[in-house]
């Protein structure tokens, strides 16, 4: 009877052992798989940190080509002013030029 009872025992111990080594097998592989899916998860946040900095540079790259616009526009708009009151300056000076003319040859007929 002892014989079947220390017979049971080593059974059971090799089924307990055998049992850790599969459940160790086991943990190995899921660790492996979360391993992998760290990594891919990593390169995703390293390619989304570097599209988001491409895109903030592009965007700041906007930003001051715009600001270069709109001082383009100012200045134009300065111009353009100022050429505006030149000339009606001219239209002024020719229209009081024409206007003495006028008074000369009245004066001289």
């Amino acid at each position: 009877m002892e014989f079947n009872v220390e017979r049971i025992a080593i059974l059971a111990a090799l089924f307990a052992m055998a049992g850790s080594i599969a459940v160790k097998i086991v943990t190995i592989q899921l660790l492996k798989g979360m391993r992998k899916a760290i990594e891919a998860l990593n390169q995703r946040l390293l390619e989304a940190r570097r599209n988001l900095g491409k895109a903030k540079s592009s965007t700041n790259v906007n930003d001051r080509e715009q600001l270069k616009v709109q001082g383009n526009h100012n200045k134009v708009s300065t111009q353009l002013h100022k050429l505006k009151s030149e000339l009606s300056e001219l239209k002024r000076t020719e229209s009081e030029k024409q206007k003495q003319r006028a008074a000369m040859r009245g004066k001289l007929e």
